[in-house]
């Protein structure tokens, strides 16, 4: 069975540096990612974007516009056997106030840091 889900993710640019969440799993690798995730039912794809940064990374932002949509499907994590289509959406954001980075009250599994990054 192929469940799909829609993720929000946020591209948060300052001074030439994006915003980036900094992953470590068990294995040692290290991957970076950008700040956001699921979409919550009765949410729109913006509010879920500004929850999530918000949710990880502890920034307030407003969404500028939709850059791109991608999509890839993988082994489901939750359901044995079952695919999961993701859907991301990528959205160009502003920082509403001055920011350092720091890690939410709700951050990602594997989250270790919050970064920028070149």
């Amino acid at each position: 069975m192929i469940h799909s889900r829609n993720s929000a993710k946020a591209i948060i640019i300052d001074n030439d540096k994006v915003l980036l969440s900094k992953k470590k799993y068990d294995d040692g690798s290290i991957i970076y990612t950008l700040p956001g995730g699921t979409q919550e039912p009765g949410e729109s794809l913006e509010q879920a974007v500004i929850r999530e940064v918000y949710e990880e990374v502890a920034a307030k932002v407003s969404v500028i516009k939709l850059l791109n949509i991608y999509e890839h499907q993988r082994n489901s994590k939750k359901h044995y056997g079952n695919i999961t289509h993701k859907i991301e959406f990528a959205f160009l954001c502003h920082l509403k106030e001055v920011y350092q980075p720091k890690m939410g009250d709700i951050p990602d599994p594997h989250q270790v840091a919050v970064e920028w990054q070149k």
